[in-house]
């Protein structure tokens, strides 16, 4: 008897650390005279605290997050926690969520309802689906009486109305390696609730050693970010990540918490717009160029398109180079110098287009030709004087050029 009345305790302590239930539900009479005939209502009780207001986006405004086309829910007189909202919407297919807003008024994703484990359909008709990373897709609602549902917590256990911790976050992420058909090569871009899942925003620096592209931003513990192309400003372009079935799923958001460092390895991954991710392997580029080349840089994907790979010279007119971890669709040009200055050209001097991977290479023309000192004539030289700044300077046939070939007026 007395293990009985333990087991019993134990539950009501249980039962009593869950959420608080509604006291009273409403039904579909109580709320005849909120909305109107064809309307969609949809009536819901937050377990967790509201503190700001509550919008309905969905199908009826496009899913648009602009506050002016937003329908706020309203609290439900003689029913402590309950909110209702009605809205026209002629779609084949209803759907939409609540949103808590953030305490300045402004809307944000992190704060709508969370998962389908989170709801419970009291009456109505409407199809509880789970979502994407904590998410809870409400669809095919019914308009023929109003649809009453409780809600258990927001997404992932989001609350505005707890205080937001910021951090300075910097996020190290090795992309995938791979470009579309017609050689475009993809550039990863973050976007996140740090600035409103708005745009992808382009990395902050390379990391030349390991090719990580690292991005810095600044948002709240919670707060969540992922990874889409630069090129392309739609989500039809996600990084993708391969399963374990040997297919591609989109890369899922990664939540934010008190670690303010964080390194991300999506090198095994593709892009949405890829062809299939290519394996990397050791390359030889070589190339013809015209006389009187001094030396020539490959600079291209394989580089973050960085003056860092200066190739060998095999005599007058040929340069070579060997390097590892690239693949064949990697774009790439030629420069006879460390700036753009020099970079390859047509016989005609009309820009070239990036090149992708051939054996032998030949160059037409250059913007213009690099002359670093080493490859100076010295004897031609009339003169080595100093001049007022302390810069070097050697006079050639009544003109001075510096250290790195560049003339001195």
């Amino acid at each position: 008897m007395k293990k009985i009345s333990m087991f019993f305790a134990a539950l009501a302590v249980a039962i009593s650390s869950l959420a608080t239930p509604p006291t009273a539900i409403p039904s579909k009479n109580d709320l005849a005279d909120f909305y109107e005939p064809g309307q969609l209502c949809v009536c819901v009780y937050f377990e967790e605290e509201v503190c700001n207001d509550v919008v309905f986006i969905g199908s009826y405004n496009a899913w648009n997050t602009d506050l002016s086309t937003l329908v706020k829910f309203s609290p439900l007189e003689g029913f402590d926690g309950w909110y209702y909202v009605a809205v026209t919407d002629e779609s084949e297919a209803i759907e939409g969520k609540p949103v808590q807003l953030k305490k300045d008024g402004s809307f944000s994703w992190d704060y709508q309802g969370g998962d389908a484990a989170a709801w419970t359909l009291i009456s109505g008709k409407v199809d509880i689906v789970d979502g994407y990373s904590g998410e809870c897709d409400l669809k095919n609602y019914s308009t023929e009486e109003p649809v009453i549902l409780t809600c258990a917590y927001f997404k992932n256990h989001n609350s505005p109305c707890v205080a937001e911790i910021y951090h300075d976050y910097t996020i190290r992420l090795l992309p995938p390696y791979c470009s579309d058909p017609n050689g475009v090569w993809f550039q990863p871009a973050i976007i996140g609730s740090f600035n409103g899942w708005a745009e992808g925003v382009a990395c902050n620096d390379i990391d030349m050693e390991t090719f990580e592209y690292i991005f810095k931003i600044n948002d709240k513990e919670g707060g969540e970010f992922k990874f889409r192309s630069l090129e392309i400003a739609d989500w039809s372009n996600q990084i993708q990540l391969p399963t374990e079935e040997g297919g591609w799923m989109d890369n899922e958001n990664v939540k934010l918490g008190t670690e303010t460092t964080i390194s991300l390895d999506y090198s095994a991954g593709k892009y949405t717009k890829c062809g299939e991710a290519k394996d990397l392997v050791t390359l030889t580029y070589n190339v013809t160029v015209p006389e009187g080349t001094y030396t020539c840089y490959l600079v291209g994907d394989m580089n973050g398109w960085a003056f860092t790979n200066e190739m060998t010279k095999v005599d007058d007119t040929h340069f070579t180079i060997t390097l590892d971890e690239v693949h064949d669709g990697m774009a790439y040009k030629y420069c006879s110098g460390p700036d753009w200055a020099y970079e390859e050209v047509t016989a005609e001097g009309e820009s070239v287009g990036n090149r992708t991977y051939s054996e032998n290479d030949v160059v037409a023309a250059w913007k213009g030709i690099y002359t670093a000192v080493e490859n100076v004539v010295v004897e031609k030289a009339s003169a080595v004087k100093v001049i007022k700044n302390g810069q070097m300077v050697i006079e050639m046939n009544g003109k001075f050029f510096n250290i790195l070939g560049a003339e001195v007026k």
